[in-house]
């Protein structure tokens, strides 16, 4: 009767390998990818911040479309006390004299929420992150250990953002 274990021992001497190897690989390559997507999301948020600045220079305040009346003045912190400014409203006042293509989606493929204060004398920009959900308000300043945390830039920097990718 032939031995059939002996013939599974070299496939398993090569399985074995090739598994420990992936188990430390995925997960690396995952952490990569995320790292990517949040520094091309920084990069489109601050891309889109100077614009925006340049334009509240040239004219006094954030004005993008019309105001809703009974908002409150704004707390860039309380993204829902802050009027949004839809992409469209952006495009037409941004492109192309502040910024040749204005980022829409942010490196996970989720919007970017764009708001203005109703004394259109602040804003805020806000992406989702890698749990493409909008975490629950106010935002606490200072970096997030997560990639699931929202990367938040007001009025000039970053309030949340990723634990080792910027002081502010």
């Amino acid at each position: 009767m032939p031995r059939k274990p002996a013939r599974l021992l070299p496939l398993l001497g090569i399985i074995i390998p090739v598994g420990l190897l992936a188990s430390i690989a995925v997960p690396n390559v995952v952490r990569a990818l995320h790292r990517k997507h949040q520094k091309q999301t920084m990069a489109d948020i601050r891309s889109l911040a100077t614009a925006m600045e340049a334009r509240a220079t040239d004219r006094n305040r954030y004005d993008f479309g019309p105001i809703i009346a009974g908002l409150p003045k704004g707390d860039p912190n309380r993204f829902e006390t802050l009027q949004h400014v839809p992409y469209g409203e952006l495009q037409q006042s941004l492109a192309p004299t502040y910024i040749h293509n204005v980022p829409q989606f942010d490196g996970w493929g989720t919007e970017l929420d764009v708001r203005v204060s109703r004394d259109q004398q602040t804003y805020a920009l806000r992406s989702a992150a890698s749990d493409r959900r909008f975490e629950r308000e106010p935002y606490k300043p200072g970096s997030d250990q997560s990639f699931e945390g929202d990367i938040v830039y007001s009025n000039g920097s970053f309030t949340r953002y990723p634990e080792g990718s910027c002081s502010q």
